[in-house]
């Protein structure tokens, strides 16, 4: 069973521009709407802008790290 992902929005955060790019072309075929930061603090900033479905964060970032953070 296919699920559509045309309204599946994704946020990853990672300092670490090769993970990101991972990220990218994993979901690349996909309809999924990916958007990726390279910080805690723009994670922050751009979930006051929009609301994310699923959110991906590093778990060892030095700014915010995916263990500590809440949304």
């Amino acid at each position: 069973m296919r699920r559509n992902c045309l309204r599946t929005y994704v946020l990853s955060v990672d300092d670490n521009e090769m993970n990101l790019a991972v990220v990218r072309g994993l979901l690349k075929w996909t309809e999924i709407q990916l958007d990726t930061v390279v910080s805690g603090s723009g994670c922050m900033e751009l979930t006051r802008q929009k609301k994310y479905d699923r959110i991906f964060i590093n778990h060892m970032m030095p700014d915010a790290s995916g263990t500590g953070s809440e949304i």
